[in-house]
């Protein structure tokens, strides 16, 4: 029982402090298998870890901070020490994942645009600590916050998405309310997990109220991209339109066609052996049949329409 709280940053300093006992501990335990002693040292030594992690959090929910707990295991960890480039993969992955499930919170779903410098602000996740076991890294809110932070619901968000886990009429049903944008960025996420043989577990130590500790191995990482690969992407539809072919290329197969009720203009492509026939139209009024396959486009952070010409009707 946590009785009185002490400021986080002296926390934080016993902690790391106590990392390395942990660690020097656990290599004379493999050096020396048969001490019973040593093994009653280390086992003392990682309840006062847990006992400090809980310190932490109650330290930080006194300031209206939110705290998460992580542990890495698998290839990418070894002897307490993890892999620099997947663990800035990864943690650029989950906090892209916060902010775009945290915008849709706040705004309307969206797969146009950046988001919105603010919301980048507000949803922001700071590194606080690390600790041994395998590799355990804790993140808290980056601002105070009166009731949950935003953080904390995406984070709820999420959690409703890995218990989804390989679903697809579950992650079907989540991915209508937080859009193609934050499903894309899960999908990323959870294939950075299992390319790279990696096991997370979430809320290991730290569980917030509400929530309950969560593991991802490399196998259900796989099995949860493979689904949101079947689900995720918006089908193919074919559309009929009346208007102007205004522009054609017959070198790069484009097109520009103007709508005749609204004005739109609609840029595309068309197959070689409709060459001949685009040309002929060029100029005129005609009721063509178009193909419009949809696509999120991750560099420029858009969702993308690509338009291509199936026939021409009589």
């Amino acid at each position: 029982m946590i009785e009185k709280v002490r400021r986080p940053s002296i926390i934080q300093e016993e902690l790391s402090e106590l990392n390395e006992l942990i660690v020097n501990k656990e290599q004379l335990v493999e050096k020396y298998p048969d001490k019973f002693s040593l093994k009653i040292g280390l086992y003392s030594l990682k309840e006062r870890e847990e006992y400090l992690l809980k310190e932490l959090e109650k330290a930080y929910e006194r300031l209206n901070i939110d705290t998460f707990d992580f542990v890495f295991d698998g290839e990418i960890v070894q002897k307490h020490r993890i892999s620099l480039s997947f663990f800035g993969k990864f943690t650029s992955a989950l906090q892209e994942v916060v902010t775009s499930i945290s915008q849709s919170m706040i705004d309307k779903p969206t797969a146009k645009g950046a988001i919105p410098k603010e919301i980048c602000a507000w949803s922001q996740l700071d590194l606080i600590a690390t600790a041994p076991g395998s590799f355990r890294m804790i993140l808290a809110s980056h601002q105070p916050h009166l009731e949950n932070s935003i953080q904390k619901k995406a984070f709820c968000c999420l959690n409703e998405l890995t218990d989804c886990e390989d679903d697809k009429e579950a992650i079907k049903a989540i991915s209508k309310e937080i859009g193609i944008r934050s499903m894309k960025k899960y999908q990323n996420l959870v294939e950075i997990i299992y390319k790279n043989n990696a096991t997370i577990k979430m809320y290991d130590k730290i569980v917030p109220e509400g929530f309950h500790t969560k593991e991802i191995t490399s196998p259900l990482a796989k099995r949860i991209y493979d689904a949101i690969s079947d689900v995720a992407e918006m089908p193919d539809e074919t559309v009929t339109y009346y208007g102007k072919l205004t522009g054609v290329n017959v070198r790069s197969f484009s097109f520009e066609f103007v709508i005749e009720d609204t004005n739109e203009i609609i840029t595309g492509s068309f197959g070689s052996s409709l060459a001949e026939e685009v040309k002929r139209h060029l100029d005129s009024i005609a009721t063509i049949e178009f193909n419009v396959s949809t696509v999120f486009e991750d560099i420029i952070e858009e969702e993308k329409k690509k338009w291509t010409i199936v026939n021409f009707v009589n």
